[in-house]
């Protein structure tokens, strides 16, 4: 009998970039794992609840986040920048203009994963802000992005229109509020252990081992 898959939950917001990086590194820590087979889940964590739906100015979000510590502000991207050389994820720093509101981006997910595409909408949600730079809070941005990966257009924009699975996606966050998730990433690892923190690929295939 074939061992069971081993499971990998990813809790994350698809606006954190440690968490694209983190995600494109796990990637890379999966497709080393010769002859193991991996249920890779979603778990939801919003790092703005309050982010209006239209989202707001990134460049003056970031100039406040890191005010008068310009050497901070350098280091913080350099590290960046470093981890994602290392994960081979391409990135752009300067691409998005919009801190968006990811609730819809998490209710597409949750659609996606419906129809076995979810591998495949994380990545085009995490290219489409961390690469394009589009704004993955506007609904017709979404409505593009779903299509790409093989989702009906037209079906999209009817359920981000109403509230299908609204409160399915903040009870997630809720619970991972409550078991104590205050950051992300988080990747927990067949439901033995976990890791907060964005981490190498040479450290996410130990991790996975240990999980195995």
């Amino acid at each position: 009998m074939n061992a069971a898959p081993v499971r990998v939950d990813f809790i994350a917001d698809v606006c954190c970039p440690w968490c694209y990086i983190s995600w494109r590194a796990l990637d890379v820590a999966i497709a080393s794992a010769s002859g193991v087979a991996f249920d890779r889940r979603w778990g939801v964590f919003l790092l703005r609840p309050d982010t209006p739906k239209e989202g707001f100015d990134r460049k003056a979000y970031l100039e406040k986040l890191f005010a008068d510590q310009p050497e901070r502000a350098r280091a913080a991207r350099a590290a960046l920048q470093a981890a994602a050389d290392d994960a081979g994820a391409p990135l752009n720093l300067d691409a998005a203009r919009t801190m968006p509101n990811t609730m819809n981006a998490h209710r597409l997910i949750v659609w996606a994963t419906g129809q076995s595409r979810f591998v495949e909408m994380v990545d085009a949600l995490f290219r489409a802000y961390f690469v394009e730079g589009r704004d993955i809070g506007n609904d017709g941005v979404l409505g593009d992005v779903s299509a790409e990966v093989g989702l009906d257009r037209d079906i999209v924009a009817t359920l981000l229109a109403g509230d299908a699975d609204w409160s399915r996606v903040a009870d997630a966050h809720n619970a991972a509020v409550t078991a104590g998730v205050r950051g992300v990433p988080v990747v927990v690892f067949n439901q033995k252990f976990a890791r907060q923190g964005s981490e190498s690929v040479s450290a996410y295939r130990l991790l996975l081992q240990q999980a195995i």
